[in-house]
């Protein structure tokens, strides 16, 4: 009866332990969100369980002192147990009375560590971390009644500990932290589009929205250089013309030159005035005030401002008061989904030209978020946005045409100029072996 007795207290502890286990590693993986959206539904399991994930540090100590006991309980009940259990068989086999006793207890501790590893440990930890929801559910009622039953033991030791960790300058936290960083978060996307487990396309545009908040008007706008304007003493008909050719349908309209936009103006102002006076009527008559804003503002914040004004399209305005270039509700789209073409728009093969000696013709307003997967190029941070921008960084001065610059490898050769902007750029891959 008395080892029968012990036989159980045995697999009760291995037991015990088990439940500990499990209930720490649920109680750390579970979806805390999902654990709310069902408590909310006045599910009181998960009422439960999101009560203990409350005072998670109180819990995972509770946990912990239950292994410890049912670990050094487990010891000292197992060896006698199990080495009593093993005596006949040693008799049987016949060996020496002086040897057996050392033999069983050494036994006895090896199969009892065995069993404590692989039914206390390892198999509740296994099924606490691939079914924490489920595993949490289950176990928590046990967790919360053990941690409520020994408060004031695991009170003392938490104290203790806690005293601990601030005298090394450290201030103790009761939950997990469950928010996560910009950075945290772009890890995970990156290894989840790793894994498989999401489409190179969402992990792309997830990536895009969390850099979304970090840039500014200045970062996304046309710049001035490239911005088709009209001067306010132009006519509807030239604006239709212009337009016409451009593929634009709003303007800006200056008063002898960019610095000073003084209005804008839609291609359907120009089709509401009568045919026969369209030659007549300048600009001046049918633009509207435009909508000026800090190239410092923010991506978000520029696109609430639109929105809330029922704009498509306002003028960046830099630090001087002078004009920087022009931004519009599709630049900002463009930033959370990439480039957004339109039958206006030339063609995407324009932009990289695959050559006869396996270099490519670049377009340099390529941009540098588009230059991985169209280049096999990863290009290295800096304040640029554009092919043209990153070469224009490392040469250092405005180049006139035929200059060469290296970057791990690569090697880039203006090849085109319009005016001071680097319209096109012959781009080499790096030679087998050739990282330099």
């Amino acid at each position: 009866m008395t080892t029968l007795l012990g036989w159980l207290a045995v697999v009760a502890l291995i037991v015990g332990n088990a439940l500990f286990v499990a209930s720490e590693f649920s109680l750390t993986s579970v979806d805390r969100a999902r654990v709310k959206r069902m408590a909310a539904t006045d599910d009181r399991r998960a009422a439960r369980v999101l009560a203990a994930t409350r005072e998670l540090s109180f819990h995972l100590s509770g946990a912990q002192l239950g292994i410890t006991v049912c670990s050094l309980l487990l010891g000292f009940v197992a060896e006698p147990v199990v080495a009593s259990a093993l005596h006949p068989l040693f008799d049987e086999l016949g060996l020496p009375d002086r040897g057996t006793e050392a033999l069983a207890i050494g036994m006895a501790l090896l199969l009892a560590t065995i069993a404590q590893m692989l039914f206390g440990e390892l198999v509740p930890q296994n099924l606490a971390i691939s079914r924490p929801l489920r595993t949490a559910l289950a176990i928590a009622p046990f967790q919360r009644g053990f941690s409520r039953l020994l408060r004031p033991v695991i009170a003392l030791f938490n104290g203790t500990a806690n005293a601990i960790v601030r005298a090394l300058g450290t201030e103790p936290q009761e939950e997990l932290r469950a928010a996560r960083t910009p950075d945290e978060l772009s890890s995970l996307i990156g290894a989840s589009a790793e894994e498989g487990t999401l489409p190179s396309e969402v992990a792309a545009l997830l990536r895009r929205t969390l850099t979304f908040g970090d840039k500014t008007a200045g970062d996304v706008m046309t710049p001035r250089v490239q911005v088709v304007s009209l001067g306010e003493r132009q006519t509807a008909a030239e604006l239709l013309e212009v337009a016409r050719q451009s593929g634009h349908s709003r303007f800006p309209v200056h008063r002898g030159q960019m610095d000073e936009v003084v209005g804008a103006v839609h291609v359907k102002h120009a089709f509401a005035v009568p045919q026969a006076e369209r030659a007549n009527t300048s600009l001046k008559q049918l633009m509207i005030e435009p909508e000026r804003l800090p190239e410092s503002l923010r991506c978000d914040d520029l696109l609430t401002a639109l929105r809330a004004r029922g704009l498509q399209m306002a003028i960046v305005v830099d630090e001087y008061g002078g004009t920087a270039g022009l931004v519009t509700v599709e630049d900002l789209v463009e930033e959370l989904v990439g480039q957004v073409r339109d039958e206006h728009d030339h063609s995407e093969e324009l932009d990289v030209i695959m050559l006869s000696d396996g270099s490519w013709s670049v377009s340099g307003q390529l941009r540098c978020d588009e230059m991985p997967h169209r280049l096999g190029f990863d290009p290295p941070p800096g304040p640029y946005d554009t092919l043209a921008g990153l070469v224009l960084s490392r040469y250092g001065e405005i180049p006139s045409g035929g200059e060469t610059i290296t970057i791990g490898g690569w090697r880039f050769i203006v090849a085109q100029m319009d005016r001071r902007r680097i319209d096109r750029v012959e781009v080499s891959p790096p030679l087998r072996g050739d990282t330099g």
